[in-house]
């Protein structure tokens, strides 16, 4: 179960057809995906953790640390800003799904 409040207001089948549209994403224990203050091709997607775990990094210090079922990138699937963190795998392998913006819309 997908819980973030960017699918809160879709119906069931909404959300049930963003989730099967939803991409998967492999990283490698310190791969990092999105830099702090930067914009790249993967900033207008929304993440969900499957297996592993994500560090999030601001100004180089470990501030939270994500697990299966959690959600990151919300903001930036619906407005195109800057990263607030770093985000780095933090396991081995880590297992994501990513929402791109223009399926989201």
């Amino acid at each position: 179960e997908i819980n973030t409040y960017v699918l809160k207001h879709h119906s069931p089948a909404a959300k049930q057809a963003l989730i099967e549209a939803m991409e998967p994403v492999e990283l490698r224990k310190g791969q990092i995906l999105q830099r702090q203050g930067e914009i790249s091709a993967e900033d207008d997607q929304m993440y969900v953790v499957e297996q592993g775990q994500v560090e999030v990094k601001v100004d180089g210090k470990i501030v939270d640390t994500l697990k299966a079922g959690d959600t990151f990138g919300q903001e930036r699937l619906l407005l195109r800003k800057s990263n607030d963190a770093t985000i780095q795998a933090g396991s081995y392998i880590t297992k994501l799904f990513a929402l791109r913006q223009v399926t989201f819309r």
